[in-house]
């Protein structure tokens, strides 16, 4: 039985400090949620959770305004924390109208892949680059966009600019004249092997093969921004240490846990609470 979510300051960018409690409505104790949803899953643990808090229009504002990465926990009747991840997602219904936004389409880190016109050449990569404000705020996301043809690295640095300057802040949708009822804000969590996605790993000063442990334990090494312990079981199945193709690190983590080990195991990666990351055969990490 659920007796709290507990929303605070996100535990990484430590931007603010902040803290709210919040019971089952109707059970009194401070403030009130409901319409509580979520998804545990087999592998990295924590999923999607929804739920709505209702209050005044000016105090959901206010949360509407600056909540996006706050830390979010789910305590049971038992002392335990049945849930652990960062707000994702906003739905603010003021009565009157209905204000959405996300960190679905932002990132704050940004290059692009290309070819020289000619057709002459691999694929170049333009000049990374960055917005510190909005990784102070929220951590680092990066994108890698498409270039097609381009002739020149500055004709290619200014496309990735602009879509730098349009894609670093959380954008508000409005729906005007959607909102019903009493004030209320739907909020929507995802737990944090999400920000795996957020993350580019690249890797071309080692060749060879290696452990697959050793592979995993550098990607999240260099990726794991969220993650604040790292327990990888020894794997020594031989797979390739270079990669130089922009993937994202948890794409990369779940092709490694996809192919086992040598004695036929099942492997997964499990990120339980405290953001404490396993990765090993499934009799050990579930």
């Amino acid at each position: 039985m659920i007796k709290s979510i507990e929303i605070s300051q996100n535990p990484v960018t430590l931007w603010e400090t902040y803290h709210l409690s919040l019971y089952p409505k109707g059970v009194g104790g401070g403030g009130e949620f409901f319409g509580l949803d979520r998804e545990r899953t087999a592998d990295w643990t924590f999923g999607r959770l929804r739920f709505t808090m209702p209050g005044s229009r000016p105090e959901l504002e206010d949360f509407f305004e600056y909540a996006l990465g706050r830390n979010v926990k789910v305590h049971n009747d038992r002392g335990e924390i049945d849930y652990e991840g960062f707000i994702f997602a906003l739905d603010l219904n003021t009565g009157v109208h209905r204000l959405k936004k996300s960190l679905q389409h932002i990132f704050n880190r940004c290059w692009a892949r290309y070819d020289a016109t000619g057709g002459v050449g691999a694929t170049q990569r333009s000049t990374v680059l960055n917005d510190a404000n909005s990784q102070a705020r929220f951590g680092i996301i990066e994108r890698v966009i498409g270039g097609g043809q381009q002739s020149g690295l500055a004709a290619i640095d200014q496309g990735v600019q602009n879509k730098l300057e349009w894609f670093t802040w959380p954008q508000i949708n409005p729906d005007f004249g959607a909102g019903r009822g009493d004030p209320s804000i739907q909020i929507t969590a995802v737990g944090y092997a999400h920000t795996l996605k957020w993350r580019v790993y690249n890797q071309v000063a080692v060749g060879g093969d290696a452990n697959l442990s050793v592979v995993a334990s550098a990607v999240i090494a260099e990726c794991g921004d969220f993650i604040a312990s790292s327990d990888i079981d020894l794997n020594l199945l031989q797979v390739p240490r270079e990669y130089d193709t922009d993937r994202a690190a948890l794409d990369i983590m779940d092709g490694l846990a996809a192919m086992g080990d040598l004695s036929g195991n099942r492997w997964l990666n499990k990120l339980e609470v405290g953001r404490a990351h396993k990765m090993g055969p499934t009799a050990r990490t579930i």
